[in-house]
């Protein structure tokens, strides 16, 4: 995390050199509901501007980290909600470059989730009190939290990763 921190201005600068695009930011399993055939998304509050492909980081990592989805559906929940987004950018009609959506997806989400779950897990595993909360909100026992939050933590230095080489190989 150290050297994500360390590198964030060179993702900072990358998302803000992609397109931008109006977004929801917080379309996730719980604010996504699909009725009679429609996709209705509810919860509005962080309705913005944001980079292309940033939109994707909390549909992928909110719905694994609140339990939308299995742990073993992460890869394939990423591979095709990516490759979803890239074919409805290109049914549009855009043209861009094929890694941009991709880039704006692994770059938010490591700056974004990464350091947020680490900022919410700290204190919890800290406070024996929040264990009780934590099972309450996600619904499995303590020890099972604890597993996903270092399997989150994994994906997301991967993605932070993949984020900092594909910068560093565009300049």
């Amino acid at each position: 995390m150290t050297h994500l921190w360390n590198r964030r201005e060179r993702l900072l600068v990358a998302l803000d050199g992609l397109p931008h695009v109006l977004c929801h930011h917080d379309a996730f399993r719980r604010n996504l509901f699909l009725r009679s055939g429609r996709l209705l998304a509810v919860d509005w509050a962080f309705l913005g501007v944001g980079p292309l492909g940033c939109e994707l980081a909390p549909l992928i990592c909110a719905s694994a980290t609140f339990l939308g989805i299995d742990r073993a559906q992460w890869d394939d929940l990423e591979q095709s909600a990516v490759g979803a987004y890239r074919q409805g950018l290109i049914d549009a009609g855009w043209q861009g470059p094929h890694e941009q959506p991709r880039l704006g997806f692994v770059a938010s989400s490591a700056l974004r989730y990464w350091p947020g779950v680490v900022r919410l897990v700290l204190p919890t595993l800290l406070d024996e009190a929040a264990h009780h909360r934590a099972e309450a909100l996600l619904g499995i026992p303590f020890d099972q939290i604890v597993e996903l939050w270092a399997d989150f933590t994994a994906w997301q230095a991967r993605l932070a990763g993949e984020a900092l080489a594909t910068v560093q190989h565009a300049s």
